[in-house]
């Protein structure tokens, strides 16, 4: 057993090819039990699924992330394929396990791009490009990945503002980039984030525009069961909760303790937040003053998100 642990360790490329091996095993096992609703063996292979990256290197953060971001896909798709109808072919539950869109709520469209979605993708494919190498510039002068304690603070919240920018510009890139994809075979889904950086209040951002697809998740599975039984309150609690541990995870795994709980810390916060917002009947407040509200948490909170996310990328 130690012969075996010490050539693992010393080959981190055959940790990686185990762990996305063991990833695509649980896949195809939950596209195979997932057929039968309510099948017990198809939680079993998301939650494998979602510990798969555990096998990988713990020195490359990029890839683990990777494969712990699919393996948290892979068990709330797994959570819906138990618990809510679908006529889905093996092929569609294998497709609706691995892609970021609701691949269920299929409309037709013509097979061309509207010039807004064009706009869209390049607007967010400038700003990810520009962040990105505003970034490496930055880490290029620190050699790597700086110690915050001796960042002056001007440096410090550029690259906080660099790390948002990325945070925003990825999802909305990728979802740009994938809705296009589909639109050539004239097929349109349901978006992801539907422009949230046009959101009012946190209630908006959170309920309505940011991740559909994990919102989805937090309703159906930590919000809703409270809510019905007079609970609402601690159902949003629950939801933020539960969207905090999801996220200690993903962060966990590639970074550590410090990262997941840094991580963690900002849902706990806008979960909190969201309370307040609530309390304070700021969604009778003019839509000026909603904005300057909700940016300030934003401003205020987003350097817990950010930075975990520009450590695992390396900057």
């Amino acid at each position: 057993m130690s012969g075996l642990a010490s050539l693992s360790a010393a080959h981190p490329g055959a940790q990686l090819a185990a762990s996305v091996a063991v990833l695509i095993a649980a896949l195809l096992t939950c596209a195979a039990c997932s057929k039968r609703p309510r099948a017990p063996g198809t939680l079993l292979a998301g939650l494998v699924a979602m510990l798969a990256s555990l096998l990988a290197p713990p020195q490359w953060p990029m890839p683990r992330f990777a494969v712990t971001l699919f393996g948290c896909l892979a068990m709330g798709r797994a959570m819906d394929l138990t618990w809510r109808p679908h006529t889905l072919s093996f092929r569609g539950r294998l497709w609706l396990l691995v892609t970021f869109l609701d691949v269920r709520e299929p409309s037709r469209r013509e097979p061309t791009l509207e010039h807004e979605e064009r706009r869209w993708l390049a607007v967010h494919l400038l700003l990810f490009v520009a962040s990105a190498l505003a970034l490496a510039g930055l880490a290029a002068r620190r050699g790597g990945s700086p110690d915050l304690r001796t960042l002056p603070a001007f440096e410090l919240a550029l690259r906080w503002v660099l790390g948002a920018v990325q945070v925003y510009s990825l999802p909305e890139l990728l979802q740009a980039v994938l809705l296009a994809g589909y639109a050539k075979l004239g097929l349109r889904f349901p978006k992801i984030n539907r422009e949230p950086i046009f959101s009012t209040t946190l209630a908006e951002f959170w309920g309505r525009r940011w991740n559909r697809a994990v919102a989805g998740w937090l309703r159906n599975y930590a919000y809703l069961p409270l809510a019905r039984r007079g609970r609402p309150k601690l159902a949003v609690a629950a939801a933020f909760a539960a969207s905090a541990c999801l996220h200690f995870w993903v962060s966990f795994v590639p970074l550590g303790w410090l990262a997941g709980l840094t991580m963690a810390s900002f849902f706990l916060v806008h979960g909190a937040a969201l309370a307040l917002e609530r309390a304070l009947g700021v969604r009778e407040w003019t839509p000026t003053q909603q904005r300057l509200w909700s940016y300030a948490w934003f401003a205020l909170s987003l350097p817990l998100f950010v930075e975990p996310t520009l450590r695992v990328a390396g900057w």
